[in-house]
């Protein structure tokens, strides 16, 4: 019986598309089919002309730090290609006992933080492989009209182009909106982390992505690293056929070894870190990963993973933009610090602090928001009120044609009041104020009437 990851990954598969040779090519050596790369999301990214409200919803999504840092050019092209020798050998040094890779003489696995650490993800703990979603479940698939049985990479890409095209004279509506993030979602998970033999994605990722709000909820990562894991299972003696994100191997190896030189600004996403191309290089003198020194970190390989699960659990929109700010202004706050002062703390307990401080922040504003509530329906219960001293106003008209100039003035009033209370988060107590001064007008005219 197919496993959950299994399901998925089989549900995705197509007929594979031509891709580049190795690296090395001999004549007897097998083409890698590996599909798993950034720079397909590079590519995309790059020609799309994104505005505000785009934003503001993909900052909403797991991967919105992988995103933003193309976005600002921090992550170039040459430095992150997908060179087929480093993973290859990563791969063969699997070991299926114990589900972990044989580096330097140490057995290391490749966890769920670890993929949260590589590419910024924040996720929740809400699991992915139990959902088994078909098209018909899916309202993407039913809202678009598509009939395809799966849509692949290159359907994904016409369809971000065609939504602000086909509406071009007409008004783009808020789903139009969503719909293209969803795209820009699936074509990052199709492309990098869930990319298998064949060019489509499975339907359960889709159904995931329906409402963007609640994407953060699921369990990015583990599915990542599980269905890395399993592919390493299936593939680990045939690892050109290897699927997932086997891209992340490049990073997770810079990660937990000497090869490349540790940089002393640690970035995230961290793949900002290291250039895959020192990596290739690095393997072109060595045969295997046997004497590679992976000596004391491991320990820190634990601390990173449980400050990187605090930094990235957190699912509020204010929280995740202002962590990103914070992380900026962390880095450069600890150049200062050391240059000052080598006995401060280090930027990671500041970080930690920080975390605290903007937790707090945050349940001030959640705070602040309900009380904004109640006053608005407050602001409510007046407009009902006045519109019933209106009406008794009117009544009284019909009574005494001498109230007629009166009542246009109590109308302009009206209109003047009706406008204050439209601005209830900054005038409020202005319209209470209001409020109260029209009550004693009203009462005035009608002593002076009923003399």
């Amino acid at each position: 019986m197919a496993t959950k990851h299994q399901r998925l990954t089989h549900e995705s598969e197509s007929e594979p598309e031509p891709e580049p040779e190795p690296d090395t090519p001999t004549q007897t050596q097998k083409q890698c089919t590996f599909r798993s790369n950034v720079i397909g999301m590079l590519g995309l990214l790059s020609k799309l002309n994104l505005n505000n409200a785009h934003l503001e919803l993909l900052k909403q999504t797991p991967f919105w730090m992988l995103i933003d840092a193309v976005r600002k050019g921090k992550l170039a092209e040459k430095a992150c290609m997908k060179h087929d020798k480093p993973i290859l050998s990563i791969i063969e040094n699997y070991d299926t006992n114990d589900s972990k890779f044989l580096i330097g003489g140490k057995k290391v696995a490749i966890i769920r933080n670890d993929i949260k650490l590589i590419f910024g993800i924040g996720c929740g703990n809400k699991p992915i492989a139990d959902l088994n979603k078909k098209k018909s479940d899916v309202a993407f698939a039913t809202r678009g009209g598509i009939h395809d049985a799966r849509i692949g990479s290159k359907k994904k890409k016409d369809m971000i182009n065609e939504i602000p095209q086909k509406k071009k004279e007409e008004f783009i509506t808020d789903e139009d909106i969503r719909d293209v993030v969803r795209l820009i979602c699936m074509f990052i998970c199709l492309t990098l982390f869930f990319s298998t033999s064949g060019v489509t994605i499975a339907w359960t990722y889709v159904h995931c992505m329906e409402k963007i709000e609640e994407i953060q909820d699921y369990d990015w990562a583990q599915s990542i690293a599980e269905i890395l894991t399993t592919s390493m299972h299936k593939f680990h003696e045939k690892p050109r056929d290897a699927i997932g994100c086997v891209v992340a191997l490049m990073y997770w190896i810079c990660k937990h070894t000497d090869l490349i030189p540790r940089p002393q600004n640690e970035a995230i996403p961290r793949l900002l870190q290291w250039n895959t191309s020192n990596l290739k290089k690095r393997f072109d003198d060595f045969e295997d990963l046997t004497n590679v020194n992976i000596k004391g970190l491991i320990k820190e390989h634990i601390q990173m993973g449980k400050f990187c699960d605090s930094l990235l659990k957190d699912n509020d929109q204010v929280i995740i933009k202002d962590l990103q700010q914070q992380v900026q202004d962390l880095q450069n706050q600890k150049q200062i610090l050391e240059q000052q002062n080598h006995g401060l703390e280090t930027d990671k307990d500041a970080m930690k602090n920080q975390l605290v401080e903007m937790e707090k922040e945050r349940d001030a504003l959640k705070e602040k928001l309900q009380k904004m509530v109640t006053m608005f329906n407050t602001i409510l219960q007046t407009q009902e009120q006045h519109k019933f001293l209106l009406e008794k106003t009117a009544v009284l008209e019909k009574d005494n044609n001498a109230m007629k100039n009166q009542l246009l003035k109590m109308e302009k009033e009206r209109d003047l009041l009706k406008e204050k209370l439209q601005k209830m988060d900054t005038m409020s107590n202005k319209i209470l104020q209001a409020k109260e001064q029209n009550t004693a007008d009203l009462e005035k005219r009608k002593q002076m009437m009923m003399q």
